[in-house]
């Protein structure tokens, strides 16, 4: 059974970018656009957030910069996200830093109850965020074409069981710099771009025969230089928030 938690964190994947680069000229709001440390992810550092699902009791979910990679003349970023909800739990997410760009490689989700790790490669690297962030930009974060039980963002706890093996899909994942907001986290006030992830997908069942198109939103992210995502809401499939992550606590050098 293949259980993708996010994107975000993996879309969770929840979901989130990495950087390293300069510092930033305003550390509580966007730039003039020079800044290249969008989400600082120096080893080390660390987000702590404050989830409060609709449907479920609030919990905490941390996001720590564990180590660096080197793949051929790359080098990777591996993000931990543990939960207070399922402590023994964990997911690893690789990103590297391009000049114009932030990249998403891989994703491991961690089950304690099976020992078993779930992994998946991007064929091609998924396009997660440009630098440097403007209102109005849009671009492609992945597509995809295949079984529907390996799309590697799923919302937060559907399980593809043996009901979805035959199951196809199409999906495009795309992002857009819709405006910038002030949003209260971590007992501060930050200026933040607002980023929309919107999808377009259809599942092809085999049995009977029959195609089942879908769009909607998958998720808002609040995203301030030299700072990192400083709110989360994730929708369903009827477009109604699911849940809302803000941003208790961080550690970035």
């Amino acid at each position: 059974m293949k259980r993708w938690r996010v994107v975000g964190v993996g879309l969770i994947a929840i979901l989130l970018v990495a950087g390293c680069g300069k510092k930033d000229k305003n550390p509580a709001g966007p730039d003039t656009g020079e800044e290249e440390n969008y989400i600082p992810y120096q080893v080390g550092n660390k987000w702590v957030y404050q989830v409060s699902p609709v449907s479920d009791q609030p919990y905490t979910v941390t996001e720590t910069v564990i180590g660096k990679l080197k793949v051929g003349s790359e080098e990777w970023v591996i993000v931990k996200d543990e939960s207070s909800k399922n402590p023994e739990d964990f997911t690893l997410t690789y990103f590297e830093l391009e000049s114009n760009r932030v990249l998403m490689h891989r994703i491991e989700d961690f089950n304690p109850d099976t020992g078993d790790t779930v992994r998946f490669d991007f064929a091609t690297p998924a396009y997660w965020l440009p630098i440097p962030m403007t209102r109005g930009a849009t671009w492609t974060v992945f597509q995809y074409n295949g079984p529907l039980s390996d799309i590697p963002i799923i919302s937060s706890g559907i399980s593809m069981d043996s009901t979805y093996k035959n199951y196809e899909a199409d999906f495009v994942l795309n992002g857009k710099v819709i405006t910038e907001e002030s949003v209260e986290a971590a007992g501060k006030t930050f200026q933040a771009y607002k980023v929309d992830f919107d999808y377009q997908a259809t599942i092809r069942i085999p049995n009977p025969p029959a195609q089942i198109p879908l769009q909607g939103k998958m998720g808002t992210f609040w995203i301030t230089p030299g700072v990192g995502i400083v709110k989360i809401q994730l929708y369903d499939l009827s477009m109604n928030v699911r849940e809302v992550r803000i941003l208790l606590s961080y550690t970035v050098q």
